[in-house]
């Protein structure tokens, strides 16, 4: 009797946050804003505009990373990396080199993720901006974790 009741209490407390976890907002799936991101991507192409086509392959590359599909999560992530290293701030080059650490460690390519790590920690403390220093210490942590 005690058992079942702290069975079920764990599983009403645990439940909702089951349920809820993955919803990236009330109404939209994964999907949809994945659609959403390729729409805006198709309009920034039309423009012309380098930095807006930039904006969108990175995100398009989260998209395609939160859906697991990594081929195209990378393509993306290096179409914006070599857009935006032709003229970009330091601050954005430092998140794509992130993302790609990320990913990197996600599909244990160890080599490259060292990589991609000490290049986004050299272009994060070169903005200088506090959120970002977390990011760019959090990837050596990643490093030195693994043991790279």
């Amino acid at each position: 009797m005690k058992l079942s009741f702290i069975f079920y209490l764990i599983l009403f407390a645990i439940a909702p946050s089951f349920v809820l976890y993955g919803q990236p907002e009330k109404g939209r799936s994964y999907f949809e804003r994945l659609l959403t991101a390729q729409d805006e991507y198709r309009l920034a192409l039309a423009s012309g505009d380098s930095a807006e086509i930039a904006e969108w392959s990175y995100i398009l590359g989260k998209r395609f990373m939160t859906l697991d599909n990594q081929f195209y999560a990378k393509r993306y992530f290096l179409q914006a990396l070599r857009i935006r290293q032709s003229h970009g701030s330091p601050l954005d080059i430092g998140k794509v080199y992130a993302q790609l650490c990320h990913q990197a460690f996600y599909l244990n390519q160890l080599n490259e993720a060292e990589q991609y790590a000490r290049l986004g920690f050299s272009y994060l403390t070169e903005s200088g901006q506090p959120p970002e220093m977390v990011t760019a210490y959090g990837l050596l942590r990643d490093i030195h974790f693994y043991g790279l």
